[in-house]
């Protein structure tokens, strides 16, 4: 029998495979959000089981509608940002956002929570030696306004978990596939794409697909237990290796030189400096710069978690961006 469950953050690029997979479970689905307008994009916002509230996370009496009467709260709201200007932002809506609504599910007690946790607030992996849930935070010297927000919000979600609220903790790596509208995953498809990657960095990440990455959460609902963490992603792919495999699926050359960090992070101040709008900054450049390589086999091993090859998810996701226009240069994708 289907469930009442809250998806914070459904109009995003996991969100709304998530809220697509709990409406197929067969669950009545709400969400919160700010502008209704943003769910037309997205076909599930028609499904009968699914129902949205205007709020904000931001206003907690906004909100308290929404998560009276649920048993089951996925919070993935947030935004991700390595503008210079965001900080602010970024621990607003990360932060106390994250605050706001675990009071209001105080009051009413759901059954589990689901965080959608990020990876930058674990751990940084390494190329040949990638991070587990147990390592220790050792990003203090990575200087990311974003990731400093994410681990503030990590620290408070941890609270709420030792003061009884039955938290469990999913940390997927970086996710690709359809759907993408706000690009907030797949810049380095679509640059490569549109010919916009001349050169590499020397770096690497822990992919995996959308759709699995929102199957692992539901996973962490079923199978996680309370106050445990996990990592679900696939593929510990250098960024040489993802642009090769790209080369694959879309016949087009891969770049062949990787830049060092100390070049790449200066070019990022002088970018920052002298093109403020420009994508490459300092921030960027720091996050990009690094092996965030995980292990992810506990969630394999106690929650069955699996992906489908990286082929697949590659290939799906360029056809998305080529179907949609998102390949053409200057197309501006919607604002979230």
């Amino acid at each position: 029998m289907g469930k009442t469950v809250l998806v914070t953050g459904a109009s995003g690029f996991i969100g709304s495979h998530l809220a697509e997979a709990l409406l197929g479970d067969g669950h009545e689905v709400r969400t919160i959000v700010r502008r209704p307008e943003t769910l037309e994009r997205h076909g599930f916002a028609r499904h009968p089981g699914f129902r949205a509230f205007q709020g904000d996370l931001l206003e907690p009496r906004s909100i308290t509608e929404a998560c009276r009467g649920v048993q089951q709260v996925y919070h993935l709201a947030g935004i991700i940002s390595t503008r210079t200007g965001d900080r602010k932002k970024l621990f607003d809506i990360n932060v106390k956002g994250s605050v706001n609504l675990m009071n209001a599910l105080k009051e009413t007690r759901p059954e589990k929570i689901v965080y959608l946790a990020s990876i930058f607030a674990l751990a940084k992996g390494e190329r040949h030696r990638p991070a587990t849930e147990e390592s220790f935070y050792n990003l203090e010297d990575v200087h990311v306004d974003y990731f400093e927000s994410k681990r503030a919000a990590q620290l408070e979600m941890e609270k709420f978990e030792m003061d009884g609220m039955p938290v469990v903790y999913v940390y997927p790596g970086f996710c690709y596939g359809p759907g993408d509208i706000y690009v907030s995953s797949s810049v380095f498809i679509l640059s490569f794409l549109r010919g916009e990657l001349p050169v590499l960095f020397d770096g690497g990440q822990n992919i995996l697909d959308v759709r699995d990455c929102a199957r692992g959460l539901i996973q962490g609902m079923e199978k996680g237990v309370v106050g445990r963490k996990y990592l679900i992603g696939d593929h510990n792919l250098t960024f040489k290796e993802l642009a090769a495999a790209l080369a694959t699926v879309t016949g087009k050359k891969a770049p062949s030189v990787a830049l060092p960090r100390p070049l790449v992070m200066g070019l990022g101040f002088v970018a920052e400096k002298l093109a403020p709008r420009f994508p490459l900054n300092r921030q960027s450049a720091e996050a990009a710069c690094h092996y965030w390589f995980y292990d992810t086999s506990r969630a394999r091993r106690e929650l069955g978690y699996s992906g489908r090859p990286l082929e697949e998810t590659l290939r799906d996701a360029v056809a998305w961006f080529r179907e949609n226009g998102y390949d053409q240069r200057g197309f501006k994708p919607p604002v979230h």
